[in-house]
């Protein structure tokens, strides 16, 4: 189904692309002496290439989380490990046509280690994950005459934006079976008609996921099954009933924002939908020149009468203090710096973060109120 629609980039894959070049440059630069926790700066974003011009939602990347990323892959690595960057891998032994680049390999006689940086802000678990198993299928066959001896293949998921390491352990004989399964289900998927099987996880990059009728079907089925049970109490959901709700929305609101992407880009193609028109959306006025308006009020007032003096924000001043590190370790900027506490958020029970305790909950116990 998806074949028909465009690969069009979206903005995480963008973050993904520069991410992913600037640590493969980190990777290689670093020397053998380099101390763990410094971060290697070496990289000059002067020297960019061209098409990185068009990735402006890069520009304050925290390089000392790329730096993190780098000092992670060499804690791995033993006396006798040799890294691999950037392997090509091809798994097309058991899907058809299947290859991909694993971010790093690290081998040594009887171990290979698959690495994945995974530069998004949602969170993509280690355990279990298809890709990595099928990466950790690639690169055993890919170092097979070199390493015909690999007894355990671990693969590795570091997510430096949310804080998130890992790591799961397979026996090749495992990798293999999975790849069993992999074959048959592509051999299913490549049928006419092929059966769909929407969720949460294989609907959220496909191109298709605003018009398959399978993915709405199921979005309806699950909300309908959790609405059409007896409701407890006087007419009103339960804290454990209104949780169970919780889980299905974020998957819900997914689906009507990619509905609703859709039918922009169909109307902006010029094909009318009945039940909706296309409107401007509301900004925020901005003066574009400011010489200009400094000029014109200049001639009307004094100074401060418009002008003021601001601060520039967190971010460059730990630059002109010598990044982020050197900003954390010189104590008397660190004591000017105050971070409010957050606002409650629902998320996950399984969500990496710590569980947030408001202040008065802290100070006066919870309240059941």
């Amino acid at each position: 189904m998806s074949a028909n629609f465009p690969d069009t980039e979206t903005p995480e894959a963008r973050r993904g692309t520069v991410g992913h070049y600037v640590a493969e440059l980190l990777l290689n630069d670093r020397q053998p002496g380099d101390m763990a926790g410094t971060p290697p700066y070496r990289w000059d974003k002067s020297q960019a290439p061209e098409w990185m011009s068009h990735y402006e939602d890069f520009e304050d990347i925290e390089y000392d989380l790329l730096g993190g990323y780098v000092d992670y892959v060499y804690e791995q690595m033993g006396k006798n490990s040799i890294l691999h960057v950037e392997v090509k891998v091809d798994y097309s032994a058991y899907v058809d046509g299947g290859f991909g680049t694993s971010d790093v390999c690290i081998l040594t006689p009887s171990v290979l280690d698959v690495i994945d940086l995974k530069f998004g802000r949602v969170l993509v678990e280690a355990k279990d994950n298809p890709q990595l198993k099928l990466y950790g299928l690639g690169a055993l066959e890919h170092f097979y005459f070199m390493y015909p001896n690999i007894r355990k293949v671990r693969t590795h998921i570091v997510q430096p934006l949310l804080g998130y390491i890992g790591v799961e352990e397979y026996k090749p004989s495992e990798l293999r079976a999975f790849g069993d399964v992999a074959r048959n289900a592509a051999i299913e998927a490549r049928r006419p008609n092929p059966r769909l099987r929407p969720g949460e996880k294989q609907c959220a990059y496909c191109p298709a996921k605003a018009v398959c009728k399978a993915r709405a079907e199921h979005n309806m089925r699950s909300t309908q099954i959790l609405l059409s049970g007896p409701i407890e109490g006087e007419n009103a959901l339960s804290t454990e009933e209104l949780g169970e709700l919780a889980l299905k929305f974020p998957e819900i609101k997914r689906w009507m924002a990619a509905i609703d992407d859709h039918l922009v880009d169909r109307m902006s193609a010029g094909e009318a939908v009945p039940t909706h028109k296309m409107v401007e959306s509301r900004t925020k006025r901005c003066i574009p020149d400011q010489d200009a308006a400094i000029t014109f009020f200049r001639s009307l007032f004094p100074p401060e009468a418009f002008l003021t003096q601001k601060l520039k924000g967190i971010g460059e001043l730990e630059k002109l203090l010598g990044g982020p590190k050197a900003a954390r370790e010189n104590l008397d900027f660190q004591s000017l710096i105050y971070r409010p506490e957050g606002k409650p958020q629902l998320a996950l029970a399984n969500d990496p973060r710590e569980a947030f305790e408001p202040c008065l909950a802290k100070e006066f116990g919870v309240f059941n109120g």
